[in-house]
């Protein structure tokens, strides 16, 4: 059997087993830095003048930012149901009266709030079938979106747009534009909101998730909290729409677009109250508190520091978790790298030239850095093409090249702040470097075995620049592996077992020889040029 075969599979064993010891000894109470919890405890007083009655009680949502750890549920006067979980997300604790007197509710839950969001939490579409749809598009009374006046509004901001995401954010700005939120106004009724230019919290979302239903967009309203520390902790609201079977979530009152703050915790989803109380009950008094506990530990302090604590990454702070995160997705774009042009079929410009370019692409923005990537690659390419004609040696030349390329980056900056695309100039330091570096392999190798390989060459390096750039902006991926570290031995076996592979790449298996390097024979010329790794 073969060495390396065998030691790739001693890597994984390692891996394996080092992962297991490290999540046995995890500690499962303890949260990483960054992340808070909150302590929710919920008592409602109801009296009941109804022998049997319903009482629908609202829990916590898991969200990708927040999970619910822990509940504690004391009922007096009822007899708790069941739970149950609807489609929308919502949770729903039922309670059952038994006769006519006084009811007592006492929840408490336990809620993580991770800024970078929980790991295992996984976003799902959300298709809507005719049914559904149906729901999120009805006219309600606190929605009234089949009113005549309603319909007259909103018609107006259609203005021969089909698209509804266009339509939408005309609809968010007139909201938040024309209506003034005042969190102490009584203003909830949407035909109020509009003929005073004034709305409650909960108003100006009726009036949003109102004029997105007449105009048939599938629309919620939610009910939740903000968990912050300097928070009356009343209940807020927002809402959602379904566009493309994705749930965005749009906050009219605080401006978000799109999606809203880790800390927004949904509690209710269609709907605005944590209870629903038939008309028989009738609740006496509410009381809500919401307190952070205390999850910072402070390592600079302790009398007693473990050596083996340095292998505890979760201690670190949130931004260096993060940073360290992005380090440790590197390795994963190199073993993409290596995939492709081992098995696949394609030869890029270095192992490490696409992770890089990826790695800059994620910094910049692509737009940014398609103008950066273009702008750099023309300048670079004409300049080391006029420099050949001096006769200079490499160091020259490169020399050279950058120092033209450095200067064209000043007017490109100024180009991008011109159109709204500004990006931080120390950000576009990264791809200048590469990039100038690239472009005299480009020529070297175009020398060497013609421009048309080059080309093609420089082509596949920027595809799978543009895969590996997917894999770089997985964050979650890369906070688990902050964790469990040793996962990349795994990666390192991956490498050697594809690095064994010596059979017909799979392009050529397909017939897809067209889309790769033509092949070139041997020459002394060929033999001379080797061909340097950027690293």
């Amino acid at each position: 059997m073969n060495k390396a075969f065998v030691f790739s599979i001693i890597l994984i064993i390692l891996s394996i087993a080092s992962i297991s010891i490290r999540f046995a000894l995890n500690d499962s109470d303890s949260v990483p830095v960054g992340d808070s919890l909150w302590e929710l405890t919920w008592s409602f007083e109801l009296t009941s003048n109804m022998s049997e009655s319903e009482i629908r009680l609202a829990t916590p949502i898991d969200t990708q930012f927040t999970q619910v750890l822990a509940q504690n549920i004391a009922l007096q006067g009822v007899n708790i149901g069941r739970s149950r979980s609807k489609k929308d997300g919502t949770r729903e604790i039922i309670a059952r009266t038994t006769q006519q007197k006084d009811i007592g509710l006492d929840v408490n839950f336990v809620v993580r709030v991770s800024p970078v969001g929980i790991s295992h939490f996984i976003k799902k579409k959300d298709e809507l079938n005719a049914e559904r749809r149906q729901i999120y598009t009805t006219p309600l009374e606190s929605i009234p979106s089949n009113h005549e006046d309603i319909q007259e509004l909103a018609n107006a901001f259609l203005n021969d747009v089909e698209e509804p995401g266009l339509v939408f954010n005309a609809l968010f700005d007139y909201c938040t534009t024309k209506i003034r939120t005042d969190s102490q106004s009584n203003l909830d009724s949407v035909f109020d909101v509009i003929r005073f230019k004034e709305a409650s919290v909960l108003g100006k979302v009726r009036l949003l998730t109102t004029l997105a239903r007449a105009v048939k967009i599938p629309a919620r309203i939610v009910m939740g909290l903000i968990l912050e520390e300097e928070n009356d902790m009343q209940p807020h609201y927002w809402m959602e729409i379904n566009i493309n079977d994705k749930w965005l979530s749009y906050d009219p009152s605080e401006g978000y677009v799109s999606e809203v703050p880790p800390n927004f915790l949904p509690i209710r989803k269609n709907g605005d109250s944590f209870l629903i109380l038939p008309e028989p009950i009738q609740l006496k008094q509410k009381y809500l508190e919401v307190t952070q506990r205390d999850t910072t530990i402070d390592f600079t302090n302790l009398g007693e520091k473990r050596f083996v604590d340095i292998l505890d990454l979760n201690r670190l702070s949130l931004s260096t978790r993060l940073t360290l995160a992005l380090l440790l997705l590197l390795p994963l774009g190199a073993l993409i790298t290596v995939l492709i042009r081992q098995v696949i079929g394609p030869n890029v410009y270095g192992t490490f030239t696409p992770t890089f370019l990826a790695l800059s692409l994620i910094h910049v923005g692509w737009k940014s850095a398609s103008i950066i990537l273009c702008i750099v690659t023309l300048i670079g390419i004409v300049g080391r093409f006029f420099t050949t004609k001096f006769e200079l040696n490499r160091v020259s030349r490169l020399t050279i090249v950058f120092i033209l390329v450095a200067i064209s980056m000043i007017f490109s900056v100024s180009l991008m702040v011109h159109y709204g695309l500004a990006p931080d100039g120390s950000i576009v330091l990264l791809p200048i470097v590469i990039l100038t570096f690239m472009i005299d392999q480009i020529y070297r190798l175009a020398d060497s075995d013609g421009v048309k390989i080059a080309m093609i060459r420089l082509l596949w390096t920027f595809i799978v620049a543009a895969i590996v750039a997917t894999v770089l902006q997985m964050n979650l991926v890369g906070l688990w592996i902050v964790s469990y570290p040793e996962v990349h031995l795994i990666t390192a076996a991956f490498v050697i077992m594809i690095s064994l592979y010596k059979g017909q790449k799979w392009m050529q298996k397909i017939g897809l020889n067209w889309m790769l390097e033509p092949k070139k024979a041997k020459t002394k010329k060929n033999k001379a040029v080797v061909e340097s790794e950027i690293t």
